[in-house]
Order: C-alpha cells, then sequence, then structure tokens
C-alpha cells in the first residue's frame, strides 16, 4: 500500500499561498473530491493538515463528503474532528467565526496554550489579506483573545465570571518574522497578577506566537478587571460630560471630519 501524500488545507483567501508549497484551499480540495467521485482524478492516497482560513463548520463538510464518496481510507484529515474553539462566553464574541482561538489549557503554573484557528470570513480578515500570511491585526485580536480566555477560565472565581468589564491598559508587540497560514499555537505567559477587593484585578502577560518550534510574534500586554456595574456608571458620566460640553459648543464649528470633530471634544473635556 502506498505511503500518504501529505498537503494543508487552507481557507480560500490563502488561495496564492498554495503555489508555493503543498497546500490547497477547501474550495480546491472540494472539486476535487467530486473529480476523484466521478473517476476524473487520479486516486493517490493523501493526507491533508488543518491551516488557517477553514472554519468548523467547512471542515466538517468535508469530513461528511470524504465519508459519502467512501474516501476515508484513502485521504484523511488531521485532526479527524475539528478543534475545539474558545467559546463566545470566554472571547466575549457574539460569532464564531470571530473566534481566532481553540479552548486554552494550562500547562504549568501560570503558562496557558492554546491553538491558533482563523476562520478567514472574520472581521479581521475582512479588508487585510495579502494571501500569504496572517495579518498583525489578527495576532493582535488573537492575543486578546487569548488573555480574556485565560482570565475568564483560570484566574476569574466562578461565582464572578461574566461579572467583570475588561479594559486594556498597555499593549505592544513585536513581529519576529510573517504566520504563514498553517498550524499555529498561542503560548501565555502570565507575568504579573494583582487582585483587588471584590475580585477586580490587573493582569500583564506576554503571549508568543509559535509556528513550526519558531516565535514569530509576542504581544505584551496589561489588562484590568473591573465590577461591570462600575464601569457601566463611569461610562454613563464620561457620556454626560462629553454631551454637556457638547451643547455648549457652536454647532457649526461640529460640522467637520469626524478626526476634527472629536479634537473639538477633547479640548472642550480637558
Amino acid at each position: 500500500m502506498s505511503s500518504f501524500i501529505t498537503a494543508y488545507i487552507v481557507g480560500d483567501s490563502f488561495e496564492p499561498i498554495t503555489h508555493l508549497f503543498n497546500a490547497i484551499t477547501a474550495s480546491q480540495l472540494e472539486r476535487m473530491l467530486s473529480s476523484r467521485n466521478e473517476g476524473r482524478a487520479d486516486a493517490e492516497r493523501r493526507k491533508y493538515v488543518l491551516g488557517q482560513g477553514v472554519g468548523a463548520t467547512r471542515y466538517c463538510s468535508l469530513w461528511k463528503q470524504l465519508a459519502e464518496y467512501g474516501e476515508l481510507e484513502e485521504i484523511v484529515l488531521d485532526p479527524p474532528v475539528a478543534p475545539e474553539k474558545a467559546s463566545r462566553f470566554h472571547t466575549h464574541k457574539h460569532n464564531d467565526h470571530n473566534i481566532l482561538i481553540g479552548q486554552p489549557e494550562q500547562i504549568e503554573p501560570k503558562h496557558y496554550r492554546a491553538r491558533l484557528l482563523i476562520d478567514d470570513r472574520c472581521d479581521d480578515m475582512a479588508d487585510h489579506v495579502t494571501g500569504f500570511h496572517i495579518s498583525g491585526m489578527c495576532v493582535l485580536e488573537a492575543a486578546r483573545q487569548m488573555v480574556l480566555a485565560v482570565a475568564e477560565g483560570f484566574i476569574i472565581e466562578e461565582a464572578r465570571r461574566g461579572t467583570l468589564r475588561f479594559s486594556t491598559e498597555s499593549v505592544s508587540a513585536t513581529y519576529d518574522g510573517f504566520i504563514l497560514p498553517l498550524p499555529a499555537t498561542l503560548i501565555l505567559a502570565e507575568q504579573r497578577l494583582r487582585k483587588g477587593p471584590g475580585g477586580d484585578f490587573v493582569l500583564t502577560a506576554a503571549i508568543d506566537f509559535i509556528q513550526n518550534n519558531k516565535r514569530l510574534a509576542r504581544v505584551e500586554t496589561t489588562v484590568s478587571a473591573i465590577s461591570r456595574q462600575f464601569v457601566e456608571l463611569r461610562e454613563r458620566r464620561l457620556v454626560s460630560s462629553l454631551l454637556g460640553s457638547a451643547q455648549q459648543a457652536d454647532l457649526s464649528s461640529l460640522e467637520i471630519d469626524d478626526a476634527g470633530h472629536r479634537h473639538e471634544l477633547m479640548e472642550r473635556t480637558q
């Protein structure tokens, strides 16, 4: 029996990179399976490893197509089922395709790991896709979700989950190379955790993006988690303050571009 030919499955947005190495888009694989079923293609045994850009629903659809065509022994998907994504609750997202990471696991004290699982329908890929690498904004959003998921899953006491609001105090990113649409891992290292009364806390963490055993990006961030009621009260007071200042202004001077509008409001509230 012949050995498997290994290739990567990537989202359709990454079609340009399929010309550089052994990769195939989800749409190309669907067409190939249809051709094999109709007897128009070669019958080489193939193993397809999940890369970036393929959502869980589509990945499951590919497996069902394999089963329907009786190809499960000739074509293998790795992993055989779609990896579990972090939940909407843990990432503070409403749409599954905007969740960019798998469910984090603790690998040692103060260290957590998750898979990078980008769906090319996500908002962060909607308007910046080279077809070759993961954008810097996707990296930042994945890091943000990693912090939230670790905090909600491991740091916040169960009774207080869902009652805190998160605020980013600082964030910086270092890119050591391009992250390709291939398997990748996030490692979060808790650098400092300061807890306050009532379960509030400030977390400083570093999130490394690992691909092919190399660190290709690091995001360092500090976030604070504060009582939802307290934050909502501050937001209401801020809105009242801003509206009060705007009403005193000459409205004609505010009918300018958005950046100018914000600048005027900032000056009047200092």
